[in-house]
């Protein structure tokens, strides 16, 4: 039986929050950075001491990537010193993006709002080591942007299944977390052979 349009659109609306996160989360660890847990639960969100500590208790779905022993050093001394520090920056703006580009890819009623923290994260991030220079600032954000939009389209199926994964548990801590990907890897995987 096939779904009417309609039907499929309310469906993507309803795991949007689940997909946007699973971009958050799988870029966090294809990467190596460690996700302490991703939730959609508001009580749970609201009276976690680190969602408290980190200012995004406020109820909407997040997903909590350690990342400040990496950025923050790099934060402090105002630029990037080394290929690798690029590369750190790289994966966490791609990081910050695969969330919104998931949810654009698979919501059609996608609302910008849904993704600015995201985007005020990594470009403030990318703006206060790269200012004044306003084009080197575009440029590489664009090039970052390139490179997250074909994150999210080369794992979009995983992305998918780790959405609904995290739609229907509603939080997944640090020690289920890789577990979740590789379930989620494994159906994209069987609906590529099936195809």
């Amino acid at each position: 039986m096939l779904i009417s349009d309609r039907e499929h659109d309310d469906f993507m609306l309803m795991l949007a929050s689940g997909i946007h996160e699973a971009g958050h989360v799988l870029a966090a660890r294809e990467f190596g950075f460690n996700v302490e847990w991703v939730s959609l639960d508001p009580d749970f969100l609201r009276s976690n001491p680190m969602a408290i500590e980190n200012k995004c208790a406020s109820g909407f779905p997040v997903t909590m990537t350690i990342t400040s022993h990496l950025l923050t050093p790099i934060a402090n001394r105002g630029c990037v010193t080394s290929r690798d520090e690029w590369e750190t920056i790289r994966r966490y703006y791609i990081e910050c993006h695969a969330g919104p580009l998931a949810e654009i890819h698979f919501n059609p009623h996608f609302q910008i709002e849904a993704g600015q923290r995201d985007f005020e994260q990594s470009d403030g991030l990318l703006w206060h080591l790269m200012k004044p220079d306003k084009f080197r600032f575009k440029r590489k954000r664009a090039a970052f942007i390139k490179d997250a939009q074909t994150f999210v389209e080369q794992h979009r199926n995983t992305i998918f299944y780790l959405g609904v994964e995290i739609h229907n548990r509603r939080t997944l801590f640090a020690n289920e977390i890789d577990a979740a990907i590789a379930y989620a890897k494994e159906q994209a995987a069987s609906m590529k052979e099936a195809a």
